[in-house]
C-alpha cells in the first residue's frame, strides 16, 4: 500500500512544485536588485544636489578666489528631471541684500549648454524676471560655479555676493557661444 496516492513510485508530481518555487525565488531576487538599483540611483541625485548647494556656498564664501577665468568645477554631477530657480538658490544662501525687489532672484544667474536638450531656460508665468532652470531628462554634467562682489554700478548692486552657475559649459565657452561669430552682425551694428 503507497503512503501518498497523489505521488507516484519516481516522485515526478513533486516537479512542478519545484519549478514555481523557483521561479518565485526568481522574481523576489529580481525585485531586490531593481530596487537596490533605483535606490543608488536616487543617492547619487542626492549627493550630487548636496554637492551643488556645498559648491555654491564655498564660491559665495571665497568670491575673489573663484573668478570667471578660474570657476569652481563640480565634475560628473547627476541631476534628475526637476527645475532649480535663482530666486529660491539666492534666498537660500542670503546673497540678496535688503534693497534688492527681487528679493535676491538677481544675485544668481543660471546658465546651460544652448544646444543641449537636457537643459531648458524659462520664465516664470507669473514674474517674467524670475529665472528658471528645467532639467528635461536624467543626466550626468560638471557645473561651473563663480561668484563675485558686484560694484557699485552694476545691476547686481543690491546683491552681498552675486553668484553665476553654468549646467554642463564652461562659462568662457558659454559667452562664445552665446555671441554671434562677426560675418553675422549686421553692418548697422557693427
Amino acid at each position: 500500500m503507497k503512503k501518498f496516492p497523489w505521488v507516484n513510485e519516481k516522485g515526478q508530481e513533486f516537479e512542478p512544485f519545484k519549478m514555481l518555487i523557483f521561479v518565485i525565488m526568481a522574481f523576489v531576487m529580481l525585485f531586490f536588485i531593481l530596487s537596490s538599483l533605483n535606490y543608488f540611483e536616487g543617492q547619487k541625485v542626492s549627493i550630487s544636489r548636496t554637492q551643488l548647494l556645498n559648491g555654491l556656498k564655498s564660491a559665495a564664501e571665497a568670491p575673489q578666489v573663484i573668478n570667471k577665468e578660474k570657476p569652481l568645477r563640480l565634475r560628473e554631477l547627476f541631476f534628475d528631471t526637476g527645475v532649480f530657480s535663482s530666486r529660491a538658490l539666492a534666498e537660500f544662501f542670503a546673497l540678496g541684500g535688503e534693497e534688492c525687489e527681487l528679493g535676491g532672484e538677481e544675485c544668481v544667474n543660471l546658465y546651460a549648454r544652448p544646444t543641449s536638450p537636457a537643459f531648458e531656460m524659462k520664465q516664470n508665468e507669473r514674474d517674467q524676471n524670475f529665472k528658471l532652470l528645467s532639467i528635461n531628462q536624467k543626466i550626468q554634467s560638471d557645473v561651473f560655479i563663480y561668484c563675485s562682489i558686484p560694484t557699485a554700478d552694476s545691476a547686481q548692486q543690491c546683491c552681498v555676493v552675486a553668484c553665476n552657475i553654468y549646467f554642463g559649459i564652461m562659462p568662457t565657452e558659454f559667452e562664445r557661444l552665446s555671441v554671434p561669430p562677426a560675418e553675422e552682425i549686421p553692418e548697422t551694428l557693427a
